[in-house]
């Protein structure tokens, strides 16, 4: 579970630093705090989630084959799984470690093939029967077809997959849980789960022109807000004189593409559905009050006219907004920025909200998967298994937990060098901006097209008079059609969740 790894990783390298320095500047025979530090460490309480406590199995010579999704958007690109040769790139060699270590300490080989379109290319053969790759690694959203014709394994039935363990992401092991299976997975062996998940930046320069409060602390002391956002956020739009908000002209307050305004839902506490204890979804007729209240609370945020909508970043680069929001890994887009800006999570719905919350981005959102066609593993006997299933789990799980110490470790690197500030502040804000990531399974499967009731009725984002953008957000006379917008689709949703549950042979009572 990658909750702490920023501030972890960062404390990590600081204590290795710590150690040399004692080592090579303490006097001769002045060992006895160094020792001490060490037996200390070693005699921490360890979680046994953290461990690695299977047995060292030889896989017998075999190649695990990755069909793998291909992204081009540099900072969204699948390069996680395999790396032909080392080239200074850090993920990449990180990668090729990685690999280095699985195929020599379990005697086995990694290889990929990469499609535009993975479901159409794995159907007809995973329908016919027929063994083509051990795992897939696709959009969540694709490979749910998949699983609800049946052929994907459920993960959460394989021995010695290990999912409770940290190295895969808990929040999307129970999130997209349904009655109980389980056919998605990521964590320490990809950096999608975390590159997926909303964040929001913030442009320090401006903060500091404006005189406002350090965002870092206010996060810090619980009192980041949803009012607390709007006042800073209003505090650093610039009117270029003529009285009229023009995207790219004037320096606005918020960057924010419609789409989003389901994160502000949810890191203000609230979702759509609900799931019990067991898995069952569960979609009331009409929605929540507590959702109705966080929306209508929302409102001055959401349908602010110095909110741009039209933009995905790029003004934002460029210094021209003073907060914006997207997915983490937009990031990396922004190693040539010369702004000095900062990254926090979303705003509470109070103080009194305990947490931060967020949401992973459906629709680049990617996941391990098992087709059920391994089963055909000639060689799971000879390597001590029950079933090729087995023995695919099992690697799979390694391959998290060797992840690590090396994909994980560069993947950060490589966000705090973006970032520019590798300080122990920017890793804690990090860790809470990921810390909980919240998955209504409804509106990140999008059943019905009911995800959407937020982005459609929040604002029309991309209004203009001539095919011009002149104003930020478009009329809001759509906002008050909540409601009335998600009965009408509330029907779809249902039958599309219940034809779901049937293909995967459960009952729904609840719906």
């Amino acid at each position: 579970m990658k909750t702490t790894k920023f501030a972890s990783l960062f404390l990590a390298l600081v204590m290795v630093c710590s150690l040399v320095l004692v080592a090579c500047g303490g006097k001769e025979n002045n060992t006895g705090d160094l020792d001490n530090l060490i037996v200390n460490k070693t005699e921490e309480q360890v979680d046994p989630n953290d461990v690695w406590d299977l047995e060292t199995h030889d896989l017998q010579g075999h190649v695990f084959y990755f069909l793998i999704r291909d992204v081009p958007a540099a900072h969204l690109k699948l390069n996680e799984v395999y790396a032909e040769q080392l080239n200074n790139e850090i993920i990449n060699d990180a990668v090729y470690r990685r690999n280095a270590i699985l195929e020599e300490k379990y005697n086995c080989t990694i290889q990929q093939d990469i499609a535009s379109d993975v479901y159409n290319t794995i159907r007809e053969p995973l329908i016919a029967g027929e063994y083509t790759y051990d795992v897939i690694y696709d959009r969540i959203i694709t490979s749910r077809s998949l699983s609800s014709a049946n052929l994907l394994v459920d993960l959460n039935a394989v021995e010695n997959f290990q999912y409770d363990k940290n190295w895969w992401d808990q929040n999307m092991r129970t999130g997209l849980q349904i009655s109980g299976k389980s056919f998605f997975a990521n964590g320490d062996a990809g950096t999608s789960d975390d590159r997926s998940s909303q964040v929001m930046f913030f442009n320090r320069d401006l903060i500091e022109k404006n005189r406002l409060e350090d965002p870092y602390e206010l996060v810090k002391s619980g009192n980041w807000t949803n009012e607390k956002f709007y006042e800073m956020s209003e505090a650093t739009f610039e009117d270029n004189g003529d009285g009229i908000a023009v995207p790219g002209e004037d320096v606005f307050a918020y960057i924010c593409p419609s789409q989003n305004n389901w994160a502000h839902v949810v890191a203000s506490g609230v979702t759509l559905s609900t799931v019990s204890s067991s898995g069952d979804i569960y979609m009331p007729g009409y929605p929540s009050e507590e959702v109705l209240n966080v929306w209508a609370e929302l409102k001055p945020i959401l349908t602010n006219p110095h909110r741009d909508v039209s933009d995905m970043g790029s003004r934002f680069k460029n210094g021209k907004a003073g907060f914006y929001t997207m997915n983490l890994g937009s990031l990396q887009l922004y190693g040539d920025t010369t702004i000095n800006f900062g990254v926090i999570p979303f705003p509470k719905r109070n103080a009194e909200q305990e947490e931060y919350y967020t949401i992973m981005e459906s629709g680049i959102c990617y996941a391990y998967s098992i087709p059920v066609t391994v089963d055909q593993i000639s060689e799971y006997q000879a390597a001590g298994f029950e079933s090729g299933v087995e023995m695919v789990g099992y690697f799979l799980n390694a391959m998290g937990y060797e992840s690590r110490n090396t994909l994980t470790i560069a993947f950060y690197d490589q966000l705090l060098k973006r970032q520019m500030v590798q300080n122990q502040e920017t890793a804690d804000m990090l860790d809470l901006a990921l810390k909980n990531k919240i998955i209504d399974p409804v509106v990140f499967y999008n059943f019905g097209s009911i995800g959407y009731i937020f982005r459609d009725a929040g604002c029309d984002g991309w209004s203009g008079t001539n095919g011009t953008k002149t104003l930020a957000v478009g009329s809001d006379v759509n906002y008050e059609n909540l409601t009335s917008l998600y009965e009408a689709r509330l029907n779809s949703a249902r039958k599309a969740l219940d034809t779901y549950l049937k293909n995967l042979e459960i009952s729904d009572a609840e719906n």
